[in-house]
């Protein structure tokens, strides 16, 4: 029988060198590895991506966890669906970026970040303690310290989890911390684009934070309907019918990565359902629920497409 982290028990940490996602990153690595696949390798990502040996390897390691990119053959790294759709497509005649090809290649429109951030609860294990958190942690507040004790907390229920570097699940919240919190009038660090998605609010309390569930304003419904498809897909959920519930509080769901209450979820869904025929949120037998015709990866990209259209 599978335990509650079985699904993570073969998750990575700490393969970001450090490093949180900076602006221009994604689109800049994205850009230059279907231009030239070998650009992450020895030196050629140091000219190319205009940044150190470590960063390369960072950028490559976000490329791949918000999944834009995708290891093939070999190793060979290419784009995905998503990414060629998002940021766009080789232009075959001169080989280079075709910038007008994807809905936002510069990842201008915070929905993107909303639908960079899903990918990670597409498949966890690449950055485990990102699914510890959000899906397992009991924390109300914290500071680095008591994030990363929360986290090997966690992991230690696996039996090989727990015997990863305590070093590597520090290095972890602190990257957490960094790529979600707000950050601070005139602290000096360079930002990280996912600080506006709001996840991670400070307390009154000095150097204190805790994840912030609430009215998501910048969350277009659109996009959290397609996480939800996604979600269906990726889980296994058979039928064409989803609960609230699940969509809310199941383990990888829309309503744990995007930091939802359950009427949150059902006021986005009940705005982003009325847009297709073939689409139904009602209640039935006091159990609100998701109807559907299709396959949910088919409903994925119609609703992606609807917003991007827009």
């Amino acid at each position: 029988m599978e335990t509650r982290l079985g699904k993570y028990s073969k998750g990575s940490v700490g393969r970001h060198e450090t490093f949180a996602p900076r602006y221009g990153w994604l689109t800049k690595g994205y850009a230059n590895c279907i231009e030239d696949r070998e650009v992450f390798k020895d030196e050629k990502g140091v000219v190319a991506l205009g940044v150190g040996k470590n960063m390369v390897r960072s950028i490559r390691f976000w490329c791949l966890f918000l999944g834009l990119l995708s290891v093939a053959e070999k190793g060979k790294l290419i784009p995905t669906a998503l990414g060629e759709k998002l940021i766009g497509v080789k232009d075959p005649e001169t080989a280079k970026m075709d910038w007008k090809s994807g809905w936002d290649p510069y990842l201008e429109d915070e929905a993107s970040l909303w639908l960079l951030h899903w990918q990670i609860f597409t498949h966890p294990e690449m950055a485990v303690s990102w699914p510890l958190v959000f899906n397992f942690s009991a924390l109300q507040t914290f500071a680095q310290k008591e994030l990363c004790a929360g986290i090997i907390k966690v992991a230690s229920d696996d039996e090989r989890l727990g015997t990863l570097s305590p070093n590597s699940y520090n290095k972890d919240a602190a990257c957490i911390l960094h790529m979600y919190r707000p950050p601070a009038d005139g602290d000096g660090e360079i930002h990280c684009p996912f600080n506006s998605l709001g996840l991670i609010e400070r307390t009154q309390e000095k150097g204190q934070f805790r994840f912030s569930v609430k009215e998501r304003h910048n969350l277009p419904s659109l996009i959290f309907l397609a996480a939800c498809f996604s979600f269906v897909e990726s889980s296994g959920i058979s039928g064409k019918t989803v609960n609230l519930s699940t969509i809310a509080y199941d383990n990888d769901s829309p309503g744990v990565a995007f930091k939802l209450s359950e009427t949150e979820c059902g006021k986005l869904l009940d705005q982003a359902v009325y847009r297709f025929e073939d689409l139904h949120f009602i209640e039935s037998a006091g159990t609100w629920q998701l109807h559907f015709n299709g396959e949910p990866g088919d409903w994925y990209w119609k609703c992606l497409a609807a917003y991007y259209g827009e």
